[in-house]
Order: C-alpha cells, then sequence, then structure tokens
C-alpha cells in the first residue's frame, strides 16, 4: 500500500531498514551486506541517501571494526547499567538493557 502511495518514500525506507540490517550483521556477511546496500545508495538518486553512502565510505574502517569485533554503541549499557543510567537516564536512550 505505501509503496503506491508514495514509492519514493517507501524507497528511502527500504533503503534505511537495509542499513540497519547491514550494519547488524556480523564478520564477512555484513560486509557483503554493507557493499549491497552502498550500491543500492548510489543508484537510489536521493541526494540525502547519496550523501549518507558517502559518509558510511568515509567512516567504513570503523564500521568494519564494529562488524569484526561485535561490539555495537550499546554494548556497554550491558555491562554497565548502573553507572550509564545515572549518565544518561533511561528516557534518553535509544538502546536498551539486555
Amino acid at each position: 500500500m505505501a509503496a503506491k502511495a508514495d514509492p519514493r518514500l517507501w524507497r528511502a525506507y527500504l533503503l534505511k531498514e537495509g542499513l540497519r540490517y547491514a550494519v547488524n550483521l556480523k564478520g564477512d556477511e555484513g560486509k557483503e551486506a554493507l557493499d549491497r546496500w552502498l550500491s543500492w545508495a548510489r543508484r537510489s538518486r536521493m541526494p540525502v541517501l547519496v550523501e549518507l553512502g558517502r559518509k558510511v565510505v568515509a567512516h567504513r574502517a570503523a564500521i568494519e571494526a564494529m562488524m569484526d569485533s561485535g561490539l555495537t554503541i550499546c554494548s556497554p549499557r550491558r555491562y554497565d547499567f548502573a553507572t550509564l543510567s545515572r549518565i544518561f537516564p533511561p528516557s534518553s536512550s535509544r538502546c536498551t538493557a539486555e
């Protein structure tokens, strides 16, 4: 339904979800998914997503290191929830304790 109502918005949503999926994969599988996403973003002809693709390329080494290590920005919260909850109250955090 959304794809017919606004195809450009639907494509942007799929690209956003594709990047989220690629970044959550680990190792070589994640790197291959990131390559496919970058190719898709470049062809999208949406200036915002093309620019995001450039930023991903610029920070690719750090992104791949995250994929190889298995760590994410949310990982420290798991291990030291009490300290981090004082610094970042739960209402301001996008990560959840696991």
